[in-house]
């Protein structure tokens, strides 16, 4: 099943958490606009098929950008800036850049979006208290905010 958020991303800078509690399938992360179908939980798309369904991110079983590493437990990291070009997404575990595995160039207004599968589950946080604060150029990043709260 794939969840998206309710908030779109309007913000410049955004970083959120999700939390593998339990992993006995695959899952997936990301960041998806509304008009992606709800549907099951994606298959591993190239760049092209992440366009055209309006789905950028990755799943949990990912070896070239997550290589193994994801367990229950694990909390995996999303910023997000559109403040210097276009959208951009960048993946973190436990608080660590992976790097070379950002999606740029995503097109709309996206939410941060979720998917699970045969008895996984998530614990997403979209507040400013991060279990695994990222570092670097991202430490300042807020947390997801509602448009009206961002005046």
């Amino acid at each position: 099943m794939l969840a998206g958020g309710n908030v779109p991303l309007e913000q410049d800078k955004a970083y959120w958490e999700v939390k593998v509690s339990e992993l006995a399938a695959p899952c997936w992360v990301g960041v998806a606009t509304g008009a992606a179908a709800v549907q099951d939980l994606p298959e591993e798309m190239d760049r092209c098929e992440m366009d055209m369904s309006k789905l950028w991110g990755y799943r949990s079983d990912n070896q070239e950008v997550f290589k193994g590493k994801i367990k229950a437990g694990t909390v995996v990291g999303m910023s997000y800036n559109q403040s210097s070009g276009p959208p951009t997404v960048n993946f973190f575990l436990d608080g660590e850049l992976i790097e070379g595995v950002e999606i740029d160039g995503i097109r709309g207004v996206v939410s941060p979006s979720v998917g699970v599968s045969q008895g996984s589950s998530l614990i997403c946080n979209f507040s400013h208290n991060f279990e695994c604060k990222p570092s670097g150029r991202y430490e300042n990043y807020d947390g997801v905010i509602l448009a009206g709260n961002m005046i």
